[in-house]
């Protein structure tokens, strides 16, 4: 996979960083490069398939090493301000580009990288250690302090020197589905946290953080402006994520995200559009109407009912446990990507960062105090998993302590660093929610593609949370910047809704009623008794744990093995039982807990062959 690696400080050699170099790859097409110099050594590891930013090299005391999977790393303008394209060529790399800003501002040019980057910095002269990632923190960069060195990587497996496991990060996982803030499941290694400019110096690591995100924005435009604002900014991104030396590929949806850069990208490129899910999900029935509509070459790719169970284990590896099993079904599209080099483009996060979480914020949470309001947030949108009360039954008493309160402590450490209710909301949900689901998604499509998301890029960024909050509430801006431009892509229906973004008033005003009724209607006329089949997810999550993935659930909650010392697995059992006779959805909970017994599996296998052994507990 590709990323960095780096062993800074003490007997810094060349062999010193191939275990590192082989904790990161995972594919056989990867290659790794080093240079070690007087106090450190440096890796770099690409895919293989070209096109692909970063790289290492090597200038005068400096040495960089550089990974990215985002268009303008190296943010280049021409007279006027504006954007050529990210500037390199094939004869100049970006790493050297960069190098050029180190020579004439010194290390503190690498902070603040566009895109989705992340870069390790080392000079001789100095003997001084510098990382550095983008803006929101989408290019994971892990670390681990241990004496004297300085241990990074892009796989936080890369530089774990034990099975040792970070209770908290534990119980984050089971509440909420992954990890919080900078923790991992290993207790020695944290993630860097999001625009960081950190720095290591006889044995002294400081980290700061060199962007903030704005308040909400007090601006008086119109919709009309903020749309073509938006418009112009997602352009300018696609058009620099987009390489001619790469096969284009956009998974497509119903949704609005993938449906703008389709629009964008349908004339700029030769597309290949992909769709996944069950065969009767509104992403497969209206991508499709969305491939047809813009004449590219489409492929809808099935999701099995037992993907959990024939996906999830190499998932969990590839994530480290960072994401919940149910994000396995990513890997369904690796087979389509494979072949000749393919370029994915991620629509992932445009739709959120243009307001669709701004109707979290319930009315009157604004005259709330913070932690208040903060928990109610936390309970309606975030914990997916245990509750506070089932936590305390499934965990046993030795370890409860540390777990206990972890995921809302971090949660609301987060939220209360924003300014007001929607400040707070939109702070969380970018540094918790998108940042780790961002990542997984690189990581699961980063196995066999290069991965670039315009809407991580910085110009779109910064003219999204610069956008007033009227033009941003119910996606205002972002629905009239469709409609306008894509009006042939506005007519075909939305998976949230059901309903086309254009038409008549009056078929759009039966489509809703239609909708309503087939949701709710028929639940409340029946008394519950009769539901609507749900067309609008990807998978039928709660359905297959107890059909085609029943065997394999009832493996890791029986578990003793390797779960038996850190939990009771008596209480899993009986809300397996009870997600099994339809008496309670725990498919979220289940997922959780399925997640951490793969990966404590995997852990126990590397670290203890024979014969397996749970993996320690950190105390």
């Amino acid at each position: 996979m590709p990323g960095i690696a780096a062993l800074i400080g003490g007997r810094a050699e060349r062999l010193a960083l191939d275990p590192l170099l082989a904790g990161i790859q995972v594919g056989p097409t990867e290659r790794a490069a080093a240079i070690a110099v007087n106090g450190a050594v440096l890796g770099h590891v690409r895919l293989g398939l070209g096109g692909e930013e970063g790289g290492i090299a090597r200038r005068g005391s400096y040495v960089l090493a550089l990974w990215g999977a985002g268009p303008g790393l190296v943010p280049k303008t021409n007279g006027d301000g504006g954007s050529p394209g990210n500037g390199v060529t094939p004869e100049r790399p970006l790493v050297e580009e960069l190098l050029d800003r180190i020579a004439a501002q010194g290390p503190p040019a690498i902070a603040d990288l566009d895109g989705i980057a992340a870069c390790c910095l080392y000079d001789e002269r100095t003997e001084t250690a510098y990382l550095a990632n983008d803006r929101l923190g989408f290019a994971r960069l892990y670390y681990r302090v241990d004496g004297g060195r300085l241990l990074i990587a892009s796989r936080a497996q890369a530089i774990a020197d034990s099975a040792v496991l970070d209770l908290a990060a534990v119980g984050q996982l089971l509440q909420v589905g992954y990890p919080l803030g900078d923790r991992t499941l290993y207790a020695a290694v944290k993630l860097l946290p999001p625009a960081s400019f950190a720095t290591w110096h006889a044995g002294q690591f400081l980290i700061r953080r060199v962007w903030e995100p704005p308040a909400p924005s007090t601006a008086t435009i119109g919709v009309d402006e903020a749309a073509a604002a938006l418009e112009q900014a997602v352009t300018r991104a696609t058009e620099r994520a987009l390489d001619p030396q790469l096969r284009a590929v956009l998974p497509i949806s119903g949704g609005l995200d993938s449906r703008l850069l389709l629009g964008i990208a349908r004339s700029r490129s030769e597309l290949v559009t992909l769709s996944f899910g069950h065969g009767h999900s509104r992403d497969v029935t209206f991508g499709g109407q969305l491939a047809r509509v813009a004449g590219t070459s489409h492929r809808s790719v099935p999701l099995p009912s037992d993907y959990m169970a024939v996906l999830g284990p190499r998932a969990v590896y590839l994530t480290e446990g960072m994401a919940p099993i149910e994000s396995a079904h990513m890997l369904c599209l690796n087979p389509a990507l494979a072949g000749s080099p393919s370029l994915l483009i991620s629509g992932f996060l445009g739709g959120v960062a243009s307001g669709a979480h701004l109707g979290w914020v319930e009315p009157g949470e604004e005259a709330m105090e913070p932690q208040a309001a903060a928990r109610a947030l936390f309970e309606r949108r975030y914990r997916e998993g245990f509750s506070d009360d089932e936590l305390k039954r499934l965990v046993r008493k030795p370890y409860l302590r540390e777990m206990e309160g972890a995921a809302f402590d971090t949660f609301f450490n987060t939220y209360r660093r924003g300014e007001g209710a929607i400040g707070r909301a939109e702070r969380v949900n970018f540094e918790l929610r998108q940042r780790r689901f961002v990542v997984y998604q690189v990581t699961l499509f980063g196995a066999t593609a290069v991965v670039r998301a315009p809407f991580a890029d910085r110009g779109v960024v910064e003219t999204v949370l610069g956008l007033p909050l009227e033009a941003r509430r119910q996606q205002r801006a972002y629905r009239r910047l469709l409609i306008q431009s894509f009006p042939d892509l506005a007519r075909v229906p939305h998976t949230a809704t059901g309903v086309p973004l254009l038409g008549s008033p009056l078929g759009l005003a039966l489509r809703r009623r239609l909708e309503w009724c087939r949701w709710y209607g028929v639940a409340r006329l029946t008394h519950g008794l009769v539901r609507t089949h749900d067309y609008r997810q990807y998978a039928h999550y709660g359905e297959w744990i107890r059909t085609a993935a029943q065997n394999f659930f009832a493996d890791l909650v029986g578990d003793h093995d390797h779960l038996g010392d850190l939990l009771d697995l008596r209480v899993a059992a009986d809300l397996f039982r009870a997600h099994l006779d339809g008496r309670v959805d725990a498919h979220g909970r289940l997922s959780a807990f399925a997640t951490l017994a793969l990966f404590r599996r995997q852990l126990a296998r590397r670290n203890a062959p024979e014969p397996e052994r749970p993996a320690a507990i950190a105390r």
